[in-house]
């Protein structure tokens, strides 16, 4: 009994706080204790979703407006405390994701050099959309950085760093992220 009111204090907290600040958000989804957001309307989620405490989902060009949110996180997907995701141009979490904690989520880096000035100031980025596909797996304290596509079911390592696309059923460890495996239809795997 104490379970199911929990959740539905949950759901009713996160309706009261969160709903209505979002670009979209979606029935029976929930969200813990926010550590930072930065323009909330550039931010939605999908329905039956749950984010952990301390997450922090920034829009590092806020003066860009569009009629799209730069943060889409899918239906189902279950991401635990400290996620940190930016977005300049576009960051998209498919459906079923599971996304452990610590992880760091980015389609930006910081413009650094002489002519730019001091590097604390700036404010240019290069960005390139990412894209997390359905049914992936990102392990505990992952970086996934700009321009990177993760195709679906595939699984990141913890403390993992990919800089690269990676193709479908795959397995990707290390700084940077390699491939290690590869459990594809094509490989005559049976996973689906």
């Amino acid at each position: 009994m104490s379970e199911i009111l929990i959740r539905m204090w949950e759901l009713a907290r996160t309706r009261m706080f969160w709903s209505w600040r979002f670009h979209s958000f979606g029935p029976r989804s929930v969200v813990g204790k926010c550590r930072l957001v930065r323009n909330p309307k550039a931010v939605s989620i999908d329905h039956h979703t749950s984010i952990g405490d301390g997450w922090c989902l920034v829009d590092l060009n806020p003066s860009v407006l569009g009629n799209k949110p730069k943060i889409r996180i899918g239906a189902y997907c279950n991401i635990m405390h400290d996620f940190q995701c930016n977005a300049g141009l576009s960051v998209e979490v498919q459906d079923y994701v599971l996304i452990a904690p610590r992880v760091f989520i980015t389609d930006s880096d910081h413009v650094v050099g002489e002519a730019m000035g001091r590097t604390t100031l700036g404010t240019e980025y290069h960005s390139a959309p990412v894209l997390i596909e359905h049914d992936c797996w990102l392990g505990v304290n992952a970086v996934v950085l700009r321009g990177v596509r993760i195709g679906h079911h595939s699984i990141i390592g913890a403390n993992a760093v990919v800089t690269r696309d990676v193709a479908p059923f795959s397995t990707v460890v290390g700084v940077p992220g390699r491939v290690i495996k590869d459990s594809g239809p094509a490989s005559g795997s049976n996973r689906l």
